[in-house]
């Protein structure tokens, strides 16, 4: 049988993070081919293991019993039943490694597949399909950037420095974002603890190596390699680890890591496994998170993990965040039973507090009520805003921006187009915060779904009046095509007044046609053509001479004309005399008693004849049209006189321009010349002389 995986995915062949047990599982992102769905796959490498534990059987046979329960819990938290499982790894043969494998895509003759039938639990991470070979164990999961061990510790085993995701380099994390990750493992342990019917289970193996960070940020409980199961109605089992006293610490040693492992597992007689021991383990990690050094340390045997447990009470709860000081603290009681429990944990004030909600909220808004998203989404602008709260300030980041929200906002409108109205205050928030370079890689694939018909009038709107802030944040070509493609929709004729008033002014604006036609030119050196004076130009004229638009759209209609008049690539001399000036003569007949209205016309009347070539033309071009308005009733006696004004100026200047075409030698000889492009080509039918009967 063929690869189920290459069937079914497309991965990448380079891993971007490492985790689990001694960090042997490797994380590779994939796209599921039916529906485009994001995933991770993990891989265990047998042989790897085996090759760098060469001397050592009996060591890697530990480790890799412990992979397969780590998968074997995963399967079982999402549904996957166990005879499915030893049915994959019964089928698992073959001698195809891990690199034909990854790059190749045939993961190994006789694969068979295990498929998840439910959600796994909160805070846990979400396996989608199990698969076994002889070189491999492989899951797919719900994608994630890499593992916490990864980020915080700044190591990343197995996987190669550029393909260190950038968000995850410096293994910086705020407040908040620290927080809603501890909350989401807090909601796990209170799962694994029997919550909802489970199984109860003690994990024992709480670790920033078997936590996975989503591409949002979010925190998932993996590692599940060393956990027991308790019967119902049972506190805890009795442990298998650390029987022998001669137990080192250390990443891979098949047992918990001594860091991370509460007292009652080392200490001499009995040693109890339960839930408790996660708390504490989770404990040590946010510790570890909050002040950049590990509560337990010199855990290099098991006497010396007993000394530093002996040492808790010496650590300072100052350099945590106050409000979750008593939680971090009682987490780390050394005695089980003064110890919080998972339930108590997640009511600590931290993980509850707005900024940490916000987060989730962002996390679960593609799910969401549409009616219930806006409402967020509504909110969501003050809380980005330069001028809210320190808490919302601190807690979103440029870095966050760009991790949790636009992510979110992203997968919020492809799910529900609709949304994309009561998104787009919050894109455009993020887009005004961010550079350009993250403007064209994050955001202009968000604002493309903004200009399909789905998403309404109201999102065209939004990236219509902030056309400003994206001429000067996207890329010529995206702007010459998306931002035109927005205000030509605003111009159409179904467009509402709104929509057309605020494109209207935008275009009347110098900066924003300066903008455009900047962008235009140098797309156009790139193959794409200019649309300033074919789309929006003609639009523009269909609103100065449009019978139904009210008189104030009819007046910035004017005002946009005047500023492309002004600016010669948005009017070249086709477009001046083919559409301009039809345009302008029929604005005439409508001025009807409204002198605002013939100012405009007047001003754009000037200018068309400062672009004429000779000014005799004005003759013809321009004053026949402009005359009519010395007899517009409507006008007071300051504004006749500026249309008399120019009026005569511009018959002097034709005239004069005249005197000298006929004072000129070359007058009276017939001129040839390049062709005219002020004059209207005549169709070659007209052109061409009747034919002479014989």
């Amino acid at each position: 049988m063929g690869s189920e995986l290459s069937k079914r995915y497309d991965v990448d062949k380079d891993a971007t993070g490492s985790g689990g047990h001694g960090y042997q599982w490797k994380s590779y992102q994939a796209t599921r081919k039916k529906d485009g769905l994001e995933v991770s796959v993990f891989v265990f490498e047998k042989a790897a293991l085996e090759k760098q534990l060469r001397n050592q059987k009996s060591l890697f046979e530990k480790v890799v019993m412990t992979a397969r329960r780590d998968v074997a819990t995963l399967a079982n938290l999402a549904g996957i039943e166990r005879r499915q499982l030893e049915k994959v790894r019964a089928a698992a043969a073959g001698p195809t490694s891990l690199r034909d494998a990854m790059a190749s895509a045939a993961l190994g003759v006789g694969t068979a597949v295990a498929t998840a039938s439910r959600k796994a639990p909160p805070g846990c991470l979400q396996l989608i399909e199990t698969l076994e070979s002889r070189q491999a164990i492989v899951f797919v999961g719900e994608r994630v950037a890499c593992s916490l061990g990864n980020a915080l510790h700044k190591t990343w085993p197995g996987v190669a420095s550029d393909k260190v995701p950038s968000h995850w380099r410096d293994g910086a994390f705020t407040t908040a974002e620290v927080a809603r990750g501890a909350a989401s493992l807090a909601d796990a342990l209170q799962a694994l603890k029997g919550a909802g019917g489970m199984v109860q289970r003690a994990h024992l193996g709480v670790s920033p190596e078997s936590i996975w960070l989503t591409k949002t940020g979010d925190w998932r409980l993996g590692g599940f390699g060393l956990a027991l199961s308790i019967p119902a109605g049972q506190y805890g089992v009795a442990s298998p680890y650390f029987a022998n006293e001669g137990a080192i610490g250390g990443e891979l040693t098949g047992e918990p890591r001594l860091e991370y492992t509460s007292p009652e597992l080392t200490k001499n007689g009995d040693r109890v496994a339960a839930p408790a021991c996660d708390v504490f383990s989770l404990g040590c990690v946010l510790w570890e998170v909050f002040t950049g050094s590990k509560a337990l340390q010199g855990c290099d045997n098991l006497y010396g993990h007993r000394s530093a447990c002996s040492r808790l009470q010496q650590l300072d709860p100052s350099q945590l965040p106050s409000l979750v000081r008593d939680a971090v603290s009682r987490s780390l009681a050394v005695h089980p039973q003064s110890r919080l429990d998972a339930a108590a944990l997640r009511g600590c004030p931290l993980f509850h507090a707005p900024a940490v909600a916000a987060l989730k909220e962002l996390d679960a808004l593609p799910s969401r009520d549409p009616s219930l998203a806006a409402a967020f989404l509504g909110n969501l602008t003050s809380m980005l805003d330069s001028g809210a709260d320190v808490e919302y300030r601190e807690c979103f980041t440029d870095r966050t921006l760009l991790i949790v929200v636009l992510p979110s906002l992203d997968a919020c409108v492809r799910a529900q187009p609709k949304l994309c109205a009561p998104a787009a205050p919050a894109l455009l928030a993020c887009a005004a915060r961010l550079d350009a370079r993250a403007f064209r890689k994050s955001i202009q694939p968000i604002l493309e779904r903004f200009l399909v018909d789905a998403a309404g009038p109201q999102a065209v709107l939004a990236v219509v009046e902030h056309a400003t802030l994206l001429l000067d944040r996207a890329d010529a070509s995206w702007a010459a095509k998306r931002v035109v493609d927005a205000l030509a929709r605003a111009l159409r004729d179904d467009a509402g007044p709104r929509l057309r008033d605020a494109a209207l002014r935008q275009l009347a604006s110098s900066d924003v046609l300066d903008a455009v036609i900047a962008k235009a030119s140098i797309a156009a050196r790139n193959g794409v053509s200019s649309r300033v004076s074919t789309d929006l130009v003609p639009a523009v004229c269909r609103c100065v001479a449009s019978k139904t638009c009210a008189l104030a759209t009819r007046v910035t209609a004017h005002k946009a004309l005047a500023a492309a008049l002004d600016r010669p690539p948005a009017t070249p001399p086709e477009v001046l005399m083919r559409v301009v000036l039809p345009a302008l003569r029929d604005s005439v007949r409508l001025v009807h008693g409204q002198p605002a209205l013939a100012m405009c016309v007047l001003g754009c009347f000037d200018l068309v004849a400062k672009r004429l070539p000779e000014q005799s033309r004005i003759l013809r071009d321009v004053l026949p049209s402009l005359i009519p308005l010395l007899d517009e009733k409507a006008l007071n006696a300051r504004q006749f006189d500026m249309v008399a004004g120019r009026v005569e100026a511009m018959l002097a200047s034709a005239i004069q321009a005249r005197r000298g075409e006929l004072d000129s030698p070359s007058s009276v000889q017939p001129r040839m010349s390049a062709p005219d492009p002020f004059r209207a080509t005549p169709s070659p039918a007209a052109a061409a002389p009747a034919p002479v009967p014989q």
